[in-house]
Formats: C-alpha cells, structure tokens, sequence
C-alpha cells in the first residue's frame, strides 16, 4: 500500500501545483477587498501560502485519502473474500506493489488481489458467494495470477524460488493475463 500512495503522491503533487499555479490569487484578493470582505482576502493570503509549501500540499493530499479511505473501507467489506491457496509443487510471488486491482475500473468495480503467502492469496470479488472461503486452485490459474502480480510490479519481485519463468516474465512481460476474473467466481 505504501507504494501506492506513494505514486498517488507523486501524480497528485504535479496536478495540484498546476492547480495552485492556474489560479488567480492577486485577482481573487481584490475582489474580497473590494467587496469589503477583508477577512476573507487575508484567509485566501494564508491559503495560499500554505498550499505553495510542502508541508500544506502533503496535509491536503493526506485528507483527501481520508475521505477515500472512508469509502473504500465500506467497499472492502461489501466484497466477498476468498483464500485462494496454491496446488502443491506451486506457489504465488509478490512484489513490491502487493495489493493489486484493477485501477481504471476503480475499486467499486473491480476484484482486488494480494498475496498473503507463498501457498495462500486473498482475493476479493464483487460476486454471491461464501465469504472468507478456502479455495484450491489450479496450476494454470496460479501462473494466471503471478503473471497478474510480475506485470504490476514496479521496481521488484519477491519469489520464495528462483525459477527461470519469473525472470524471463520480468524481463520480456507477460502474455498470459487474468482479465475476466469470472474464472473464481462460484457456481
């Protein structure tokens, strides 16, 4: 997760500079003052004061993932969780970005996977089905969900085995991609 807000950091830092650059603070300042509305024109000085240091962009970034936190709290529990646990002789790799869904469709939408341990993942999915259930799984759907996690990682990949298939995966992507999640779902 730190990963994460990290580049949710780094992204919404440059969209609030050009934000904070694009308005108009001498402009706004006049017309409270010429308004007569003098406190106002020096609370909007402070504001913007603020907003232009460090400190104030990072506290602002920190309350606006409060909020989000919030809904994607209520989100998480909504959704139907399942242990998925490897076949014997495999194993799920993580990497340095864990928890992984699908970020265009957004949370509200999508299947959130993230591996747990080398033989049990998590995986959560908006669909009927018994919560926080034990489900073996394939070889196949195993590799499915690796390549899911190689392809997402940013800088590195944690494998409890150096097998060849995980640094030819690194190094060249994977073709082999879990788009329709419907796979998991229970009938």
């Amino acid at each position: 997760m730190r990963k994460r807000l990290t580049r949710r950091d780094h992204d919404a830092m440059k969209k609030l500079d050009t934000l904070i650059d694009g308005i108009q603070w001498n402009d706004l300042q006049r017309e409270f003052a010429f308004r007569g509305q003098f406190g106002r024109a020096l609370e909007l000085a402070e504001a913007k004061e603020r907003l232009s240091s460090q400190q104030g962009k990072t506290t602002l970034l920190r309350e606006s993932m409060i909020t989000n936190y919030k809904m994607s709290h209520v989100a998480l529990l909504q959704m139907v969780w399942i242990f998925l646990v490897a076949p014997d002789e495999e194993y799920f790799v993580t990497s340095d970005n864990p928890v992984i869904y699908d970020e265009p469709r957004g949370l509200l939408k999508s299947p959130l996977i993230f591996p747990i341990s080398q033989r049990v993942m998590l995986f959560a999915q908006w669909s009927q089905g018994e919560d926080l259930s034990y489900k073996i799984i394939s070889a196949e759907e195993t590799l499915r969900f690796n390549s899911i996690i190689i392809k997402c990682a940013t800088k590195e990949v944690y494998s409890p085995k150096p097998d060849q298939w995980i640094h030819q995966g690194w190094e060249y992507g994977f073709h082999l991609f879990l788009t329709d999640f419907s796979l998991l779902q229970h009938k």
